[in-house]
């Protein structure tokens, strides 16, 4: 019985850091309306779909649930595509809207999930 927000307290904290740590404020700059107009529509959508999804699939489900469940899953993960970016030395503007995109989308996810939470 380990309780969720330790959990959240010990392991995501890290996972930041070393992502801000790398971080080159000036290109961020530059690309951050990219990141946004590539993140918070497409997470927005995704979650959307996965609603309708789970509402097709779980009929019995309210509709705060399936937006939460949509919510859940709604975020991607570009682990596997940054090693790559990385592994072929790709420009670094292409990696930092791929990993700000990530964090955008993760942000956006986030959010939503608590506001129907609460609901």
């Amino acid at each position: 019985n380990i309780d969720p927000h330790l959990l959240l307290a010990v392991f995501i904290p890290p996972l930041i850091f070393t992502d801000v740590v790398k971080l080159d404020l000036h290109l961020l700059k530059k690309t951050f309306v990219q990141c946004v107009i590539l993140a918070v529509p497409m997470v927005l959508g995704m979650i959307v779909g996965l609603g309708f999804a789970a509402r097709t699939l779980v009929p019995q489900w309210s509709d705060f649930l399936v937006f939460t469940f949509g919510a859940t899953l709604g975020a991607t993960d570009p682990v596997s595509v940054v090693s790559v970016l990385e592994l072929i030395k790709c420009p670094p503007k292409l990696k930092m809207i791929i990993g700000g995109e990530s964090h955008l989308g993760d942000l956006t996810s986030l959010t939503v999930f608590l506001i129907f939470l609460d609901l």
